[in-house]
């Protein structure tokens, strides 16, 4: 049974010290990897772009999230004894992601077959709308208006904690299946001339990438 929290911290954390507090961390952390694993592993399914999490343990993104917030505790209690705590290279992209988010001028997302000339869908947040490019291979550029603040877009770019995914996503070789070789790359593009951000993969995803399908208006 997962707790709030604040019952968290009143039964794991409170009176602990730097190191104890460390080695929740620690344990939070792998946690948060085994969950986001479980979801990502084509051992569930078909590789197939995921759309929903209806073919997983529906308890698993509820137990992500308590971990998430879990793990937050345990970093500021860790600061409240008095210890520090060195992030790992993927957790600094991730803060250096979320740093530049109010910063972001543009979404590319590319996907297609290996070796075909791949859909390409952007998107530019402007203050009070979203303008969402579709190219397509040998066709004229599309463009769609999508009612939707830029802090209303900011904030769901946010919640799909895109700076936590990794580099590259490849499927297991057991799994893999010619039929469904399937490239994507997402580019994030700073109006403050910060590096942009990718991530790409082939016929593999990360956990949640059906949130940034819902993000470009695809549908499932």
């Amino acid at each position: 049974m997962m707790v709030s929290p604040e019952a968290y911290y009143e039964y794991h954390l409170k009176g602990k010290t730097a190191a104890e507090i460390l080695s929740v961390i620690r344990g939070l952390k792998r946690e948060i990897g085994h969950l986001k694993k479980m979801m990502e592993d084509t051992d569930y399914g078909p590789v197939i772009v995921p759309s929903t999490m209806d073919h997983l343990d529906s308890g698993v993104p509820s137990r992500l999230q308590h971990a998430r917030a879990y793990l937050a505790k345990a970093q500021a209690a860790l600061a409240e004894a008095g210890g520090i705590y060195n992030p790992s290279q993927a957790e600094l992209r991730a803060i250096t992601f979320d740093a530049n988010i109010p910063a972001i001028s543009q979404i590319v997302l590319s996907t297609g077959k290996v070796n075909k000339t791949p859909e390409v869908r952007t998107i530019i947040p402007s203050n009070d709308h979203l303008t969402i490019t579709l190219q397509q291979p040998y066709r004229v550029l599309v463009n769609e208006t999508v009612p939707m603040t830029r802090d209303d877009f900011l904030a769901a770019v946010r919640s799909i904690h895109i700076g936590e995914w990794r580099k590259n996503y490849s499927p297991h070789k057991t799994r893999y299946d010619v039929s469904k070789d399937i490239r994507w790359e997402l580019q994030v593009y700073y109006a403050n001339g910060s590096k942009p951000f990718t991530a790409s993969g082939r016929s593999c995803y990360p956990y949640n990438f059906f949130l940034l399908r819902q993000l470009f208006q695809l549908q499932d």
